[in-house]
């Protein structure tokens, strides 16, 4: 990560990450250090094409190596969640099964985590920079220009293209894991703005979905 965040990389999927050789697998984990990053989705096919987050994370492996050793694995759901486009049958069997466990890992004991609350804005000067993401068409990995990417999709469905800027605080998923941390009776584990300590049910989170005032990147989540 800090090696990828030193030489210009950005983050790639879990099926391109496997090809690496860069994924730690479930029964190696136990006796490792784990980070555990929060963070929001600027694209719906890269969810950091500008490496801001990327940076964040090196920059924290850096700090936490010289106070407590370093980690042993790290969970990026982009890079460890197997993403939409050629999941085989397993793999997406694998994803849902992820997906339905998520809240025993934001709100365990034995991990770190980091939540990234901040949205760099993309500056117009950026947007003819290029990122690999999944394409439908050629049903493989193609560069992309920024300006290019989906977004996200608008209440009738339609794409929109760019940066998603939706901030971190109004989205059902960074919501949703940003109150499973708070879950935790010990809270110097965790590295982002201050939590405060509260319940919010799954009754109370439906009804802010429903009124407005939290919002999911796919509607189907």
């Amino acid at each position: 990560m800090k090696q990828a965040a030193e030489t210009g990389l950005t983050f790639l999927r879990r099926q391109e990450m496997e090809a690496e050789d860069a994924i730690v697998v479930a029964e190696d984990v136990h006796p490792m250090r784990i980070l555990l990053v929060s963070h929001a989705w600027e694209s719906m096919g890269h969810p950091d094409p500008r490496r801001y987050q990327l940076q964040m994370i090196a920059d924290t492996l850096r700090t936490e190596a010289g106070a407590n050793g370093p980690y042993g694995a790290i969970f990026y759901d982009f890079c460890s969640l197997y993403r939409y486009g050629d999941r085989d049958q397993r793999q997406s069997d694998l994803f849902q099964k992820s997906l339905q466990g998520m809240h025993l890992m934001y709100s365990t004991h034995q991990v770190t985590t980091l939540r990234i609350e901040d949205i760099e804005k993309w500056p117009s000067s950026s947007l003819g920079e290029e990122v690999s993401v999944w394409c439908d068409t050629a049903h493989a990995i193609v560069p992309k220009k920024l300006e290019n990417l989906t977004a996200k999709r608008g209440p009738g469905g339609q794409l929109q293209h760019r940066q998603n800027e939706t901030a971190y605080l109004v989205r059902g998923w960074c919501v949703a894991e940003r109150f499973w941390v708070s879950s935790k009776r010990r809270h110097e584990y965790d590295y982002g703005p201050k939590l405060n300590s509260g319940v919010l049910t799954p009754s109370d989170f439906e009804d802010l979905v429903q009124q407005g005032q939290l919002v999911f990147t796919n509607s189907g989540d």
